[in-house]
């Protein structure tokens, strides 16, 4: 399991992106989101777990913007809204 920072950030990433749906976000969207921004994480460790949300389908690419945006899945949502079981992936010890 990895520290609680990384499920901070994976959190704040979903919450960005909900709070941009309908319409997509960059990851120069999500760092200026206020949740995002209080966490004083790189664009590094911001773009990695981007793109292990991505991979988890959390988080899908916008196939019309080269990867340039990136929108909230359903899945993403049922987690951050908790309308369903805490996925470990996203809430760490929190979803055991």
């Amino acid at each position: 399991m990895r520290d609680a920072r990384t499920y901070q950030i994976r959190r704040a990433i979903l919450t960005a992106l909900k709070d941009s749906d309908p319409a997509p976000a960059s990851l120069d969207d999500i760092i200026c989101h206020p949740t995002v921004d209080m966490l004083h994480a790189s664009r590094g460790e911001l773009s990695e777990e981007l793109k292990a949300l991505t991979i988890e389908e959390f988080v899908r690419t916008v196939k019309e913007t080269n990867g340039e945006y990136r929108a909230i899945t359903k899945s993403g949502l049922r987690q951050i809204n908790q309308e369903a079981d805490r996925d470990v992936f996203v809430w760490g010890k929190y979803g055991l």
